[in-house]
C-alpha cells in the first residue's frame, strides 16, 4: 500500500467516525425525547387503545436501538483501526443501554395496567 492510499483511507476513516458520532447523537437525542414524552404523558389519562399504541411505539423504538447497536458492533469488529473499533463498541454499548432503559419503561407501564 502506498503512502497516498494510507492517507486516503485514514481520511475516510476519520470522516466515517465523525458521521457515526453525529448519527449517534441524533438517535440518542431522539431516545431521550421519547423517554421524556413517556414520562410527561404518564400523568395524562389515556384510553386502553392509546396506551397499547404508545407501548407498541416504544417497543418498536427499543428494537431499532438494538438493531443499530448490533450493526455498530459488527462494524467495530470488522474495523482494523483499534481506536475506531473501540469507539464503535462504546457507541454500541450506549445504544444497548438506551434500549434497556426503554424496555424498562415499557415493562413499568405494562405493570401499571
Amino acid at each position: 500500500m502506498t503512502d497516498e492510499m494510507i492517507a486516503q483511507l485514514t481520511r475516510e476513516n476519520r470522516d466515517l467516525r465523525q458521521v457515526v458520532a453525529r448519527l449517534s447523537a441524533i438517535v440518542l437525542r431522539n431516545a431521550v425525547e421519547q423517554r421524556q414524552l413517556a414520562t410527561r404523558q404518564a400523568d395524562v389519562p389515556m384510553t386502553p387503545v392509546e396506551r397499547i399504541a404508545r407501548l407498541r411505539e416504544f417497543t418498536m423504538h427499543s428494537g431499532q436501538l438494538r438493531e443499530i447497536s448490533l450493526r455498530l458492533m459488527q462494524i467495530a469488529l470488522a474495523c482494523r483501526e483499534g481506536k475506531a473499533g473501540d469507539a464503535l463498541k462504546g457507541l454500541a454499548g450506549e445504544f444497548t443501554d438506551e434500549a434497556a432503559q426503554v424496555d424498562a419503561l415499557v415493562t413499568s407501564a405494562r405493570g401499571d395496567e
